[in-house]
């Protein structure tokens, strides 16, 4: 009898087991079922292709440094045709937003763009700027994030690296570090 009563309670767990496993799988397919068929957009969006210009320009001290320097930086902004443009030597001398000097000199042009404070470096957008980040790494880098349309934002950095360690010196056989080197070396 207690063969017997093993014998039917193995079946008796193996059936429940079976019965379990059964339930297990109708319950998911008619989970995955139900969630691919309630799973519907309610708007279409077909992808558009958005093409951009970006301007990248040292503006040399804010344009302080020659004569009409200022007038030329909004000229080149202006004929480059560019969405964004990232600025780097933005120093906001006398305390004066060199951003926003910027973009009211292209307001006077009939050109609207978008911009913010930042020292070292600066990004102005034909585009609203949903958000910024200024003063990464020191006054290196800024970022912005720019709304292209309802469905697409896109970052935008400006960066004005060290001077001293300038890549194109490299291969002059010199660097910024030991330019005075350099330079005493083709005086003699």
């Amino acid at each position: 009898m207690k063969k017997t009563n093993k014998t039917f309670l193995t079946i008796g767990i193996a059936a429940a087991i079976a019965l379990s496993v059964g339930a297990c799988k109708k319950s998911q397919s008619t989970i995955v079922a139900e969630s691919t068929t309630s799973f519907k957009p309610k708007t279409v969006v077909t992808p558009t292709s958005i093409k951009i210009k970006v301007l990248q320009l040292n503006v040399w001290q804010e344009g302080t440094s020659v004569t009409g320097g200022f007038n030329g930086i909004i000229d080149a902004i202006v004929q480059s045709g560019a969405d964004f443009i990232t600025m780097s030597e933005v120093r906001n001398y006398n305390n004066v937003d060199f951003s926003a000097k910027v973009v009211t000199a292209l307001q006077a042009r009939g050109l609207t763009f978008y911009s913010f404070r930042d020292n070292n470096v600066g990004v102005l957008s034909r585009y609203p700027i949903a958000s910024f980040k200024a003063a990464i790494f020191g006054n290196s880098f800024n970022k912005a994030i720019v709304n292209l349309n309802t469905y697409t934002q896109v970052a935008v950095y400006s960066a004005h690296l060290d001077y001293l360690n300038y890549a194109c010196y490299l291969p002059r056989g010199y660097d910024g570090n030991a330019c005075k080197r350099w330079l005493s070396q083709l005086q003699m």
